[in-house]
């Protein structure tokens, strides 16, 4: 599957999701494992990158929402933004980054 690289609107920071492991590595400068992870989410200090294995199109959307929320969190921190309490901001960006992902697996 092809990875999914956009400029998030709004917030203005990019945002990288891939099923390959590689990528993460090279983003991250890390050498993590795939078999030791089900998913995994980094900050580079100014991109988020999530990773979650696709396998025919299929993914565990558990995992993917919970990494999705370490993107938010990123996300609210590098723009200093806090959401305890009302939180509704937070709520749509999980739910926008859970559905261009799901997309981006269906039609890729």
């Amino acid at each position: 599957m092809k990875t999914l690289e956009i400029n998030l609107p709004i917030y203005n920071i990019p945002f990288i999701f891939t099923d390959d492991i590689k990528v993460f590595n090279k983003k991250m400068g890390t050498k993590k494992k795939k078999k030791d992870f089900n998913g995994l989410t980094g900050c580079t200090g100014s991109e988020i990158i999530v990773y979650v294995p696709v396998t025919d199109k299929e993914i565990n959307v558990s995992t993917l929402c919970h990494e999705c929320y370490h993107a938010v969190d990123f996300i609210m921190n590098i723009k200093g933004l806090e959401y305890h309490g009302n939180n509704e901001h937070v709520a749509y960006l999980l739910g926008y980054l859970v559905n261009i992902i799901l997309e981006h697996i269906n039609n890729g």
